[in-house]
């Protein structure tokens, strides 16, 4: 090709790729063939650039074939010299029009997936809401019931309710978190509490389910483990329960065995915790223990039918004790059934020393004097968290059933605090805690707020902190949960 851009020389190989003879392309310009909107751009590029083919070695662009169709090349080449020292660019040019449709098919591809996984991501989320919304007032009001003196009859009844939504919320939280944990959406965050009664607790929680089979469930913890710990309660919650639940499942005689021991502290003044849980149920056959903790995977079809679950529990742990930097094994119990076993690094927390004074000795359950806010669409949870606010003699207590109800009240009335659902009709609540912060009067500005939603922490997590929203109380809440967020705030003003 020389430089006025005249073939001089063109490959036979021209007729298989464009359908040409050479004759009919030697001594025309390069410029007949190419098409038109690559002719526009080589025209600009000519006009800004004296020397074109010393300074573009690699080119793209596309040819017209001889039945009419556009096909993409690209060439590699250079210019050289001819005998008569006249200037020829020189070089091959590859037929990329298959691979330029793979790109764009995988480009395509790849948008499906991303669209696919928002949705999927919003979907995800919309269910999070609407499913823990109403086992939020299930749970709530399973709580409030066996708080208000019970007959022995009705006891039974409740805790059976209780547990049974307690289980199925478990099931709901391991479809919806295995999606978070394995898009890397979890992040731990670390509280400080008492590791004994932590264990103790969740035992506790699951004797119901044990009596029923005549099982025992104990636990064993080593007293050189550090008294409280700082760590996050709630996903190392899911790993014990999910852990202690399916043995429970799988055991018909015998019990559970959970075992806590210090193995000593790390470079970093970390407790090294192993967690040890034992079983007497049916075990795992050897060939299955690989693909135990894989996602929706039981060891045999028969599991689900006979004991229920999603096939996510093993999977979870899994990932959360690996977000603990730990990695969790299997292996056979001597006496029949199975033992699972990991070791974590947990910071000690040291309380600070209480020194006696009146405003460090433990506060009556109580919130006299104190003005709240609920802003809450769902009718049975404005009733339940009426409930409960009224059994600690809260003194005001406003529901609003919307974002701008809930304006007008609180530009009326003077409140100590706000309990704020995010999902809510005509202003939702990130609208209504922007308001509220950017209000003129500054005590109404400054009236601490406390997200109520069934949304999970870390998708909403940013956007509380932009517009000034100061906790967060997850749907469905115990009511010590709740009263302890509002104690927090509420506080400072009884020391006044």
């Amino acid at each position: 090709l020389s430089e006025s851009f005249i073939v001089d020389y063109i490959s036979p190989n021209v007729k298989q790729f464009m359908g040409y003879e050479m004759d009919e392309v030697i001594g025309k310009s390069v410029f007949e063939f190419l098409d038109p909107e690559d002719l526009d751009v080589f025209q600009v590029l000519l006009e800004e650039t004296k020397d074109f083919f010393s300074q573009n070695q690699f080119l793209e662009f596309k040819l017209r074939h001889k039945n009419g169709e556009y096909r993409v090349f690209n060439s590699n080449g250079k210019v050289i010299l001819d005998k008569d020292g006249k200037r020829l660019y020189t070089g091959i040019a590859r037929d990329i029009s298959k691979l330029k449709e793979a790109q764009r098919e995988l480009l395509k591809a790849k948008e499906k997936a991303e669209q696919a996984s928002l949705i999927k991501s919003q979907f995800l989320s919309v269910m999070s809401h609407e499913i823990r919304t109403p086992m939020n007032a299930v749970i709530g009001l399973a709580h409030f019931l066996l708080e208000d003196d019970p007959k022995p009859d009705q006891l039974e009844n409740l805790k059976t309710l209780q547990f049974s939504a307690e289980s199925l919320m478990a099931l709901i939280n391991d479809i919806l978190d295995y999606n978070k944990i394995d898009s890397g959406k979890v992040e731990l965050e670390e509280m400080p509490f008492d590791l004994k009664n932590f264990i103790q607790r969740i035992v506790h929680s699951h004797s119901f389910q044990a009596t029923e089979k005549s099982l025992y469930v104990i636990s064993e913890i080593d007293e050189a483990l550090p008294k409280s710990i700082l760590a996050d309660s709630v996903r190392l919650g899911q790993i014990v329960n999910n852990l202690v639940s399916n043995a429970i499942k799988f055991t018909e005689k015998g019990g559970v065995k959970i075992i806590l021991k210090s193995e000593g502290i790390d470079i970093e003044g970390k407790a090294i915790v192993k967690f040890r849980f034992e079983d007497t149920g049916i075990g795992i056959p050897e060939e299955k223990v690989s693909t135990i903790f894989e996602a929706f995977t039981q060891a045999s079809s028969e599991t689900t039918r006979k004991y229920g679950g999603t096939g996510l529990g093993l999977a979870i742990v899994k990932r959360l004790v690996e977000l603990y930097q730990g990695d969790i094994t299997y292996s056979p119990n001597l006496g029949g059934g199975s033992v699972f076993e990991f070791v974590i690094h947990l910071k000690p927390f040291e309380e600070r020393a209480n020194n006696g004074s009146a405003e460090d000795k433990p506060q009556i359950k109580s919130l006299m004097g104190a003005s709240i806010l609920v802003a809450e669409d769902n009718m049975v949870n404005q009733i339940l968290i009426q409930k409960f606010l009224k059994k600690w003699n809260t003194g005001n207590v406003v529901v609003a059933s919307d974002g701008q109800e809930a304006l007008e009240f609180f530009e009326k009335e003077h409140f100590d605090l706000i309990l704020l659902d995010l999902q809510m009709p005509i202003y939702d609540g990130f609208t209504v805690a922007k308001k509220i912060r950017s209000m003129a009067d500054p005590v109404k500005s400054k009236v601490p707020m406390l997200a109520l939603t069934a949304t999970s922490l870390h998708e909403v997590k940013e956007q509380l902190l932009e517009v000034g929203v100061n906790d967060y109380v997850a749907k469905p809440f115990t009511p010590e949960n709740l009263y302890e967020k509002l104690l927090k705030f509420l506080r400072p003003k009884e020391r006044v």
